[in-house]
């Protein structure tokens, strides 16, 4: 293997194999940049001829990043975050000497991210001196990042617990919910007044990628043999917003929590579970003293 065919790879091709990563398509890393879906697929074609690997595997509806890609994706990423920071700490020793805190959230909820939004623009209004960065990333993504550094602290579901805890972070309870069941027009559940999770056996499911959200699917899976059924899926999405689009065209079910009560709509209608629910925060163990401020602050306000 000629290592130093890496220097043949550029700074730019490593961002577009890294939201290829995310996305799982051409077409939308593409749109992202504002390049062609040719000079996409190029760049691709000429990071595996250089590196000797196979990055992805092309599926139907989604590339599938094989397991060099992955191993590849977490190096690089830590590469470009400690690049980004760099230019960061650059900035803040120019301008003023500021912290600089990296949180990521869920994408998932108009209400928590209100919540969200409320609670940092108190907490920067109470330490002028702290600034903090926002990513809205899928349950995954979240988890890796933290464990990888770019991400300082984040709030996920409460199933993301056995990844870090994998990881070895902390973490802590931030806010208690139910699970909720979200169920299009089309079914016959629509009408009932309340459901259990063993009314949905003969539902069929709209869930994020079990390869990229195993978490998610191991308690989906966990919750509906309790009750004696296995899932019937009917789609699998890349991300929660293709899941709630596919909601909306009432294309099957979906598991989510209470906290996402805005994703009921003229044709879709939600029903709280007895099953605990739940959002946690968790955080590197590294951080600055006042990254920790911000992570008791939440906790607090989320206890009001």
């Amino acid at each position: 293997m000629r290592y130093y065919n890496v220097l043949n790879i550029s700074l730019q091709q490593i961002y577009i194999f890294l939201k290829v990563m995310e996305l799982r398509s051409y077409t939308r890393t593409a749109e992202y940049f504002h390049f062609t879906v040719s000079m996409i697929s190029k760049t691709i074609s000429h990071m595996e001829k250089e590196t000797g690997l196979i990055l992805f595997l092309r599926k139907p509806r989604e590339l599938v990043p094989t397991p060099a890609a992955k191993v590849l994706a977490r190096e690089w990423r830590s590469i470009v975050y400690v690049m980004e920071q760099s230019l960061e700490k650059a900035h803040t020793a120019q301008d003023g000497d500021r912290t600089l805190i990296n949180f990521g959230f869920i994408d998932s909820s108009l209400k928590m991210d209100q919540k969200i939004q409320h609670c940092l623009s108190c907490f920067e209004e109470q330490h002028p001196d702290i600034d903090v960065r926002v990513e809205k990333l899928d349950m995954h993504e979240l988890v890796e990042q933290l464990h990888t550094g770019e991400l300082d602290m984040i709030c996920t579901a409460n199933h993301e617990k056995k990844s870090i805890e994998a990881y070895n972070l902390p973490w802590k309870t931030l806010l208690d919910s139910h699970l909720a069941v979200y169920i299009p027009k089309n079914s016959p559940l629509f009408q009932r007044e309340s459901l259990q999770i063993s009314d949905l056996k003969n539902e069929s499911f709209i869930i994020p990628s079990p390869v990229m959200h195993v978490n998610y699917y191991t308690m989906l899976e966990s919750l509906c043999r309790a009750y004696g059924f296995t899932p019937k899926i009917a789609i699998t999405s890349s991300n929660v917003r293709s899941m709630l689009y596919s909601l909306r065209m009432q294309k099957g079910i979906v598991l989510g929590d209470e906290m996402t009560q805005d994703w009921e709509y003229e044709n879709v209608k939600q029903f709280v579970l007895p099953e605990p629910g739940g959002t946690i925060i968790s955080w590197n163990p590294s951080v600055s003293p006042k990254c920790r401020q911000l992570v008791d602050f939440m906790l607090e306000q989320f206890s009001n």
